[in-house]
C-alpha cells in the first residue's frame, strides 16, 4: 500500500489500468512557470505515489494508493470521464472519478462531523456541562437545582 503521510489521507484501490491512465494525465499536467518548470512539491509526491503503486501492481489485481483531499481535487481536474486512449479500456476515466468522488465525499463527512463535535464542545462549555467546567464550579449545579426547586415552590 503506497500512503500519503504529510496530511489525512484515505486508500483508493486502484487497478493497473487505472494506475497507467493516472499516470498519464498526470504527468502531463503542464509544469510551473519559470525556468525549472517543475511540478509543484504536492504534485510530485501525488505523482511519485501512482509511479510507486504503478510498480507494485504488477501481477496484483488491484493497489491500495493513499490520497489527500487535495490528491481528489487534482485527480478530478486531470482525469477524462469521456478517454479513450490506445490500450485503455472504455471508461477508465469515469471509473477514476467516481472512486476519488466518494472519497471527497468521505472528506466533506468527516468535516461536517468535526464540526458539529466542536460545535457540541463549546455549547457544552458554555452552559457548564463539561467535566472541567463542573469540576471549577462544583455548587453551580447545586445553586441551579435550589434556584429551579424555589421558583417550583413558589408557583404553588
Amino acid at each position: 500500500m503506497v500512503l500519503s503521510v504529510d496530511q489525512p489521507s484515505r486508500t483508493l484501490a486502484l487497478d493497473g489500468m487505472e494506475l497507467l491512465y493516472l499516470e498519464r494525465v498526470l504527468t502531463a499536467l503542464p509544469a510551473g512557470a519559470g525556468p525549472e518548470r517543475q511540478w509543484s512539491p504536492p504534485l510530485q509526491a501525488l505523482v511519485l505515489r501512482v509511479a510507486s503503486a504503478l510498480l507494485e501492481s504488477e501481477g496484483q489485481p488491484e493497489v491500495q494508493v493513499g490520497l489527500t483531499e487535495a490528491d481528489c481535487w487534482a485527480i478530478t481536474a486531470a482525469a477524462d470521464i469521456f478517454f479513450e486512449g490506445v490500450g485503455t479500456r472504455h471508461g477508465v476515466g469515469l471509473s477514476i472519478k467516481k472512486k476519488v468522488y466518494r472519497l471527497l465525499l468521505e472528506f466533506d463527512s468527516e468535516r461536517i462531523a468535526q464540526s458539529a463535535i466542536i460545535q457540541l464542545a463549546h455549547l457544552k462549555h458554555d452552559r457548564g456541562e463539561t467535566p472541567e467546567v463542573r469540576d471549577a464550579y462544583p455548587d453551580r449545579k447545586k445553586s441551579n437545582s435550589n434556584a429551579s426547586e424555589n421558583t417550583a415552590s413558589d408557583g404553588s
